[in-house]
């Protein structure tokens, strides 16, 4: 039995594309106040933007305009792909939500902000 591999159809068919991956950490001052501190990486993938049609759209889990987004396993910073971490595409920033690891790849809905 062979393995999805989300890295062959991107590398196949370039339909991937570079996203900015915002670690995102937060600390607290002596009044307890958070101050957000960012880090940004690099990470490939396929986008799926969505236009408003597609089913988990009208289910409500995600809204028109947010993203789905496959990775490879093995990409580099994988590792950040955690709730509250952000994506930039196209200037745009973009939630993480929900990241799913499935053999192979990672699927991660992520909404605009």
């Amino acid at each position: 039995m062979s393995r999805f591999s989300i890295k062959s159809i991107i590398e196949q068919d370039e339909i991937g594309e570079d996203l900015t991956l915002v670690d995102v950490s937060r600390t607290y001052n002596d009044r307890g106040d958070a101050i957000e501190n960012t880090t940004d990486l690099t990470i490939t993938g396929y986008v799926d933007e969505l236009s408003g049609d597609e089913e988990i759209v009208t289910e409500g889990i995600l809204k028109r305009g947010d993203i789905i987004v496959y990775i490879d396993e093995d990409e580099n910073n994988v590792a950040y792909l955690k709730n509250g971490n952000r994506f930039v595409r196209n200037s745009i920033n973009y939630e993480i939500k929900n990241p799913i690891h499935n053999p192979g790849h990672w699927e991660i809905y992520a909404s605009r902000i």
